[in-house]
């Protein structure tokens, strides 16, 4: 997935128009790609070499078609090891991490009820995003409320969100 693809999901799903699945990093999603790739082509290898050797076709050299497929599992061996590094237009790995976690969390608010900071935070420990506080909880809440996918309500002594309707009603 390239950096503006998931960049243009993460938009949509922010801004209301698709809902977002349980999130993916895309260093992972990537690394899942290039071991399929790996694995695929060290199959094609082998069953290539299982041909060549029981005919005699001498259309295109035997060597070349090997090498040629030996280099490309080579290749697809590589990338799956090689650690990722983000595109230069990519937002820093921090922004992305909290992007991601924001389209999480909107996606977990669409489920319906009400949302103030300290549930958050507890949804965050429950899900896997340690080390966070009331403080990005509360940070996170007001992202989303700028964006327009939720809806902030403030009653006598507190204060918690919705998500928006669709349609872009904000109330």
């Amino acid at each position: 997935m390239s950096a503006h693809t998931a960049r243009q999901g993460i938009f949509n799903v922010l801004t209301g128009r698709a809902v977002c699945p349980a999130p993916r990093p895309d260093d992972e999603a990537e690394g899942l790609l290039a071991a399929y790739r790996a694995e695929e082509f060290t199959n094609l290898v082998a069953e290539a070499e299982r041909r060549l050797a029981a005919t005699t076709s001498r259309t295109v050299s035997k060597e070349a078609v090997l090498r040629f497929l030996q280099l490309e599992a080579s290749t697809a061996r590589a990338a799956a090891k090689a650690e990722t590094t983000p595109a230069p237009d990519a937002p820093p790995p921090t922004l992305a991490a909290d992007t991601t976690r924001r389209a999480h969390l909107l996606h977990a608010i669409h489920a319906g009820g009400r949302w103030k900071s300290g549930s958050v935070a507890r949804w965050y420990e429950e899900h896997g995003y340690t080390g966070l506080g009331l403080r990005a909880a509360r940070h996170d809440l007001a992202v989303l409320r700028d964006s327009g996918a939720l809806v902030q309500h403030d009653e006598k002594g507190v204060r918690f969100y919705t998500a928006a309707r669709s349609g872009g009603d904000r109330g």
